[in-house]
């Protein structure tokens, strides 16, 4: 039984092929769920004694709260001099030198 519905849900495109008995009616639109729900009644009748029962537990933990402290951090910036306010970068110079002829091949 769990392997026809895992079938079903899975490739539900072949188990139709296989197992659908509406194959020429389309306009049912079961796809295969007639054929799943007569597997269904056939498993069911093969082991109607079987009780099916669901074992619960629950589990519970206790974990006491722990009570964290922030502090309160404000960065206060003084004038720091850095290296970068020192240096003066221009960008818009004419500063392309072609490279010089070692050698003179005439």
């Amino acid at each position: 039984m769990t392997y026809s519905i895992l079938d079903f849900s899975l490739n539900n495109t072949d188990f139709t092929e296989k197992y659908c008995e509406n194959k020429d009616k389309p306009i049912l639109k079961c796809n295969g769920k007639c054929a799943l729900a007569k597997i269904a009644k056939a498993a069911e009748n093969q082991n109607p004694d079987k009780d099916i029962s669901i074992e619960k537990e629950i589990v519970l933990f206790f974990q006491p709260i722990e009570i964290i402290e922030f502090k309160l951090f404000i960065a206060i910036k003084n004038n720091i001099q850095t290296k970068c306010k020192l240096h003066n970068f221009n960008s818009f110079g004419n500063n392309f030198h072609p490279p010089q002829n070692f050698f003179s091949f005439s």
